[in-house]
């Protein structure tokens, strides 16, 4: 059970930082 919510957390903060790194890249793209 503690490994499910380990990988699941896991996970979200990978997604996260996916996000994180598209949006900063958009923004960057958009202010040049």
């Amino acid at each position: 059970m503690v490994d499910i919510v380990f990988e699941f957390s896991a996970h979200m903060l990978a997604l996260g930082l996916i996000v994180g790194g598209l949006y900063s890249l958009t923004k960057e793209a958009g202010l040049r």
